[in-house]
């Protein structure tokens, strides 16, 4: 079950589930799988909460270690907290500025020297900045902090949401 903020300013819920397309498309409905499948789509219906099956082995490997790789190992508070810092704010607005032409690394060593921030908490607002999507980078290709930023993540995340049938 996801959480997914809507235009309003409110919130709804997504029902994800990852199964592999060959056990979706099985023809055997008695297959255990393919019962849970149907017992959560009944209660999504019921529910009136959207179901999404997503297919993992359909998206890229790259993109699938990368988003395994970058995802926040932070409590809730801690995770709001940096959400709402001013590093955060700092860390997305200079990649936004400049990452497609400085590196991360250039660019989270600029913050450390001229703010005095810790390098693990840089590191951690990239990341999570990364992993948001807060900044633009395609999680398709490997991740080489050490290089610019590559364009392609938003438009790769908007065409997975309208594949699945979702609005953010």
């Amino acid at each position: 079950m996801t959480t997914w903020h809507t235009g309003s300013g409110g919130y709804r819920l997504i029902a994800l589930e990852n199964k592999p397309f060959d056990v979706v498309h099985d023809p055997n409905p008695l297959l255990r799988p393919k019962e849970r499948l149907e017992l959560v789509r009944r209660y999504c219906l019921e529910a009136r909460v959207p179901h999404v099956i997503v297919h993992a082995e359909k998206l890229p490997l790259e993109f699938s270690a990368n988003v395994d790789m970058l995802q926040p190992m932070l409590a809730p508070k801690p995770l709001a907290d940096l959400l709402s810092s001013r590093t955060y704010s700092e860390v997305v607005g200079s990649l936004q500025d400049k990452g497609f032409e400085k590196s991360p690394n250039e660019i989270l060593d600029d913050l450390r020297d001229r703010h005095g921030h810790s390098a693990a908490v840089l590191t951690n607002a990239f990341h999570l900045a990364l992993w948001r999507q807060d900044v633009d980078h395609d999680l398709r290709k490997p991740f080489r902090p050490w290089e610019p930023l590559i364009p392609g993540g938003l438009a790769f995340k908007k065409a997975l949401m309208n594949a699945w049938g979702v609005v953010a």
